[in-house]
């Protein structure tokens, strides 16, 4: 699962890159073998682009990888969930090597072929993206608005406010939490999200205790596991 997402775009690091670099400045074809991948993927209606950067060490050279990259439309078809496998061509008008000794430094245009393959996990994480406010009035109506909107109103004494955030590795997990400010609030629901196939929701109630709390964490446990905090702003 992505390590920080958006909307449009969502990171993923560390990533696995095994291989063989060849070329002049080497004896020889040489084997890579690194975890230090990071890749960027954004989406629009033309095609999924993303970028690659890897940092290497072979033998006695400091060698990245920066490469700009052009996937099919369609190749990733769910946003913030990417499982695919796809072969992409490189070019020297979009990929590079950066070679450097510490004094000296080369760059070459690269091409080949890189075979991609982003799987999902089951990495416990709270998404910072789309989590959405819901406040519930005692004539039943409801008021829903994204965080990214501004902070949580809890609104009016007899309003019920609840938060829904979208999560991985939380379907099927035993003794899920959620603690805001440090403090535990009641789980109303965790399991398979309905909008995005792949990832999970966690909806909590607010406590009015909270009310004008400021910037505070969000902490998701489950299993065991304990997630990277996200933080709000409460008014």
């Amino acid at each position: 699962m992505p390590v920080k997402d958006g909307q449009t775009w969502a990171v993923y690091s560390p990533l696995h890159m095994v291989g063989t670099v060849t070329s002049g400045l080497l004896q020889g074809p040489t084997t890579i073998d690194s975890w230090s991948t990071s890749i960027e993927l954004s989406y629009n209606a033309s095609g999924e682009p993303f970028t690659l950067a890897t940092p290497l060490k072979i033998i006695d050279l400091n060698v990245t990888i920066q490469a700009n990259i052009m996937m099919p439309a369609g190749t990733m078809s769910t946003l913030l969930v990417h499982p695919f496998t796809a072969p992409v061509t490189l070019t020297p008008a979009n990929a590079t090597l950066t070679y450097t000794d510490g004094s000296e430094t080369t760059v070459l245009g690269m091409s080949g072929t890189l075979t991609t393959s982003v799987q999902n996990s089951s990495t416990l994480m709270l998404h910072n993206s789309a989590a959405t406010s819901i406040t519930v009035h005692p004539d039943g109506s409801q008021t829903v608005r994204p965080l990214k909107a501004g902070p949580v109103d809890l609104g009016a004494a007899d309003d019920n406010t609840m938060l829904r955030f979208y999560a991985s590795g939380v379907k099927g997990a035993d003794g899920v939490q959620i603690r805001i400010a440090g403090q535990e609030v009641p789980v109303l629901y965790h399991g398979a999200s309905d909008n995005f196939p792949g990832l999970d929701e966690v909806t909590v109630q607010v406590p009015r205790s909270l009310a004008g709390s400021g910037r505070v964490g969000v902490e998701l446990t489950a299993s065991g596991q304990a997630a990277a905090p996200l933080y709000i702003n409460i008014q």
